[in-house]
């Protein structure tokens, strides 16, 4: 395992300070979280907070998920002065992105504030004409936001600093594009994220998805060589990088050490996809007196019954797969590159292993229409899955489905809201599809939660998995959430 020398060492003896800040979805910043389930540690900022810590910065995160976070509090927080202000930012989370940094601005005006993740990624340099802030930064941002901020410090020119857009002038100002930042060859050479920049006992994931608690979250690989449409690569790209068997085995110890995680939760994009990789994996985890729990994802093309049953010793036990839909042709249509055979059959080993399985699906991908997405909902009822998540199709901006579904004379585009960032929140559609209506994609939706969750034979199953108390309010709070969707599904069959 190499040294975490990927980030340029501090040099700087009264360091300034930087705030990172971890917006809420938009159509939750109006109201303040009563409870953090469902989220967890925001890890993109926490890896870029050790990076400014490895680069002689003093960082501080604030991340709205968590209960009393605000607006409020955040001007509070803002007293302390910070010379430089991030915010992460998802095509959900855009609204409530850009409002954050007016009120931010207001509170905190000698700031250089700036935006970086997923959204700005796939909007490029016009991404500044729509958020306020100074300067964007594309791709990974580990190596950028060190650049930034040292430049901010010094207060010297951005020109020099790779991977940004920035204003330079006034009225009317140049947005001036510098050279792309190579991606970090070597995941081994970053720091571990910055958990301690957080309250972990603050987060809690969701009974039916986990066991133990606290669940942490970690991403031991960037990057992913399919091609579906849906899904947005330009952040991490298609190059697939890993770390080390030796460092993710370190960085688990220090979870369960400093943190004192209840069990693992990896978030890379497919955990098996290097096969001998996440065997070795596996082996080194079994050499720990007991392994900590962990649970992961994959593709139901990429595991096996030697793997699967490994995995189930070292620890794992769930896993979730991208299933999307129960039509062959829609799946063909999406570029998943899969079929329902090796669907069917990877839930089957995994349930032979001993690992529950997690299946998501999304209705109304392109070529859906109401006879397929009641295959999916049929398929799922017929697979022995632990979890069912069902979704609604976004084109997200960078996707394929995006650029599909605005050149189909068949699609149905919702131009009002199409570019309205915030309407990717509200459960309306932004497009359908063939003679199905948009209130009836969500009717089809909701009865599909209804359909797979309140099946007798599901609950008990259920509730046997129940282990602690936190599990107990968890399936509460989801339980809630199905019946109001059953509710709502009622009311607009009856008001049709």
């Amino acid at each position: 395992m190499k040294s975490h020398d990927a980030v340029p060492q501090a040099r700087d003896a009264d360091p300034m300070k930087v705030l990172l800040i971890f917006p809420p979805p938009s159509d939750k910043y109006s109201r303040d979280y009563k409870n953090a389930i469902g989220s967890g540690v925001p890890l993109g900022v926490a890896h870029l907070g050790s990076s400014l810590e490895r680069g002689g910065f003093k960082v501080e995160a604030f991340d709205f998920q968590i209960p009393g976070n605000n607006n409020t509090r955040l001007r509070e927080v803002l007293r302390g002065g910070f010379g430089m202000i991030g915010l992460s930012v998802f095509t959900l989370s855009a609204h409530s992105a850009y409002d954050i940094i007016g009120k931010a601005r207001e509170a905190s005006p000698g700031s250089t504030f700036v935006v970086g993740g997923p959204h700005p990624t796939a909007l490029g340099p016009a991404v500044l004409d729509e958020c306020g802030a100074d300067v964007a930064a594309f791709g990974e941002g580990e190596i950028t936001i060190v650049e930034l901020a040292r430049a901010v410090a010094a207060r010297e020119s951005f020109d020099a600093v790779k991977g940004i857009a920035f204003r330079r002038g006034y009225l009317p100002s140049e947005i001036v594009t510098t050279a792309p930042q190579p991606p970090v060859e070597d995941l081994d050479t970053l720091p571990p994220p910055a958990l301690h920049l957080f309250d972990i006992k603050k987060y809690a994931q969701p009974g039916a998805a986990s066991l133990y608690f606290p669940s942490i979250n970690m991403i031991t690989s960037r990057g992913c060589p399919y091609d579906c449409s849906f899904c947005f690569k330009k952040l991490w790209g298609p190059r697939c990088r890993f770390m080390s068997v030796g460092r993710v085995m370190s960085d688990i110890a220090e979870l369960r050490a400093k943190h004192g995680a209840g069990e693992v939760a990896f978030f890379d994009d497919t955990f098996t996809l290097d096969r001998d990789r996440a065997l070795s994996l596996c082996e080194k985890m079994l050499e720990e007196k007991k392994p900590l729990p962990w649970r992961c994802n994959s593709r139901v093309d990429r595991v096996d019954a030697e793997l699967l049953a490994l995995m189930r010793r070292a620890g794992c036990y769930s896993i979730g797969f991208g299933i999307e839909s129960g039509n062959a042709e829609v799946l063909k249509k999406c570029g998943k590159g899969i079929t329902l055979e090796q669907v069917r059959n990877a839930v089957e080993l995994a349930r032979r292993a001993g690992i529950e399985s997690r299946g998501y699906f999304i209705f109304n991908l392109h070529g859906d229409t109401r006879e397929t997405m009641e295959e999916t909902t049929r398929f799922a009822l017929s697979l022995p899955l632990t979890v069912a998540n069902f979704t609604m199709a976004l084109p997200y901006i960078g996707t394929r489905l995006r650029e599909i579904v605005e050149n189909d004379p068949g699609c149905r585009v919702d131009s009002a809201r199409w570019n309205d960032w915030s309407a990717y929140c509200d459960k309306e559609p932004l497009f359908t599809q063939g003679d199905v209506r948009a209130d009836e994609l969500k009717k089809i939706i909701s009865r599909a939660y209804s359909r797979f969750y309140l099946r007798p034979s599901y609950i008990l199953r259920a509730l046997k998995r129940v282990n602690s108390f936190e599990q107990v309010k968890s399936y509460i709070f989801a339980a809630g959430w199905i019946l109001s969707a059953t509710l709502s599904s009622f009311f607009v069959k009856k008001n049709r």
